[in-house]
């Protein structure tokens, strides 16, 4: 992460500043980020397996701690032997597929969503437009925290799905996500309303901004908390689910902003934060009762993973 980063600065400064690139330098930049991240990991799985070569044992999950079922299956991390050389057979690709395809699925529901809220503020006026800029910017800062839950979520909830101990894994894992995300809204909220002469001495858009502030950061603790529950739908590829469910909840969302936010109540760039806020709420929501309020073996949580 550390060298990915320095990459990316070192190309940003270099292309952007010293060459001229632009925007197109600061693409090529990223490239550069993401390929050494890419090769990273790559040498990773490679090392690992090399070590697994060596002690046959090394990779082996250790015996379970004093609170696992005794029946939890044992899971083996990750190695690469060789760098594949042949393209994967065709069930590998679909099994893949069958995962990757549902979270495609939703982030392009996510981009098409967050892209609409903003293209309607923005036609509101220029002064919202550039307020808008601005919150987006902050709240998107902040926003990485729920990622980080997420990705947390799909690492430690696998091995204890179908154990007694995956209820009280992923609520410890939504009560971190709303601890995070108290934080951010409070430093958030901050910066918009202490810092905003950072970004804009405009006294119309600094007005717009501080209007705004309260709903982005109860937007970004709500986001951080629906990330958690997203996280531990996904680590127990419940993907129909979320599937099923995001495309009316972002319709509603973006009904809310047009017809009764910016429509009926006339609001200005804070109707973006209402429906974003609403998304996230009736995420949470959905994903909270889908892990917990089925007591049968319908919840995601009480399935355990077969491995292939």
């Amino acid at each position: 992460m550390l060298v990915a980063g320095v990459v990316n600065l070192v190309g940003d400064v270099a292309l952007v500043v010293g060459l001229g690139k632009g925007i197109g330098g600061a693409a090529l930049a990223t490239i550069g980020s993401q390929i050494t991240m890419a090769g990273a990991l790559v040498y990773a799985l490679l090392k690992a397996g090399a070590a697994k070569r060596r002690n046959a044992e090394a990779a082996a999950v250790t015996a379970a701690d004093a609170d696992a079922d005794e029946d939890e299956d044992k899971i083996e991390l990750p190695t690469l032997d060789s760098i594949p050389r042949a393209f994967p057979s065709f069930q590998t690709a679909m099994r893949f597929l069958k995962i990757a395809g549902p979270v495609c699925f939703l982030n392009a529901i996510k981009v098409f969503f967050v892209g609409s809220l903003v293209q309607g503020v923005t036609a509101i006026s220029p002064e919202a437009s550039a307020a808008n800029g601005v919150m987006t910017a902050i709240y998107f800062f902040f926003a990485v925290m729920g990622d980080g839950v997420s990705q947390a979520a799909q690492t430690f909830l696998p091995p204890v799905l179908g154990s007694r101990r995956a209820i009280k894994t992923s609520l410890m894992l939504l009560a971190s996500a709303m601890c995070l995300g108290l934080a951010s809204a409070i430093a958030s909220s901050a910066i918009a309303t202490y810092g905003h002469g950072i970004f804009t001495t405009n006294a119309a858009v600094v007005d717009i901004m501080l209007r705004c502030a309260p709903v982005m950061s109860f937007a970004l603790f709500c986001h951080t908390a629906s990330m958690g529950s997203e996280g531990c739908l996904l680590a127990a590829r419940d993907t129909k689910f979320m599937t099923l469910c995001y495309g009316p909840n972002a319709i509603l969302a973006y009904a809310t902003m047009k017809v009764v936010c910016i429509g009926r109540l006339g609001m200005g760039a804070e109707a973006l934060w209402v429906a974003l806020a609403q998304f996230h709420v009736c995420r949470l929501g959905a994903n909270f009762i889908r892990m917990f309020a089925d007591k049968s073996k319908g919840s995601p949580l009480r399935r355990r993973l077969v491995a292939s």
